[in-house]
């Protein structure tokens, strides 16, 4: 078994690379955000909002320490947001969270397995834990779900953002024709949410 630490994270193709479903967020009779369990353990997460018929968003994000202290800081900012909303991630996602939810939308939540498989069988252990392999590996995720077609509710995806970075296995020309539709509320299929 290899490390991913020995590997330029660009090496380890995204098709070797598993979601784990881990649950859906709901919000609880005071209507704050509920996450499934996640471990104290840094990694990579991803929300998929799905209106019933179809996934309509989705966000890609990181947590440098914890993901369970990351959704914790979901639910508190849904219940104080951070303003302005166009420049707080957090905030921004926990109010089109808790929207979505509000109109019916389901919110699905997985991890990245810390384990990636190859073809042949052999096993790639992710060091997520490293900050330059997981935002590397972050903005390549991001770039495969701006290529599904749906809102993509990362920074990355809305079209008023001007900061282009160069993720790893993608120019910035792919990073523009991301920039569609955007956050909620633009485009078909809108979510409604309150930004």
């Amino acid at each position: 078994m290899s490390r991913s630490t020995e590997k330029d994270p660009v090496e380890i193709p995204l098709a070797w690379i598993l979601w784990m479903p881990v649950g859906q967020v709901r919000t609880d009779e005071a209507g704050d955000l509920v996450f499934p369990l996640a471990a104290a353990v840094p990694g990579i997460y991803r929300f998929m909002i799905d209106d019933g018929t179809a996934v309509v968003a989705g966000y890609i994000g990181q947590a440098a320490v914890s993901l369970a202290k990351r959704f914790s800081l979901y639910r508190s900012r849904g219940r104080r947001p951070s303003h302005p909303l166009e420049r707080k991630t957090t905030s921004r996602n926990a109010r089109c969270l808790i929207d979505a939810l509000g109109t019916g939308h389901t919110v699905n939540v997985a991890l990245v397995d810390a384990q990636a498989t190859g073809p042949d069988g052999r096993a790639v252990m992710l060091d997520l834990a490293d900050r330059a392999f997981r935002s590397s590996l972050g903005r390549r995720l991001i770039l495969e779900l701006c290529r599904t077609g749906i809102k993509v509710l990362n920074r990355y995806g809305n079209p008023g953002n001007r900061t282009l970075l160069n993720p790893a296995g993608g120019t910035s020309a792919d990073l523009l024709s991301c920039r569609r539709p955007g956050y909620c509320g633009q485009g078909p299929k809108s979510l409604s949410c309150s930004t």
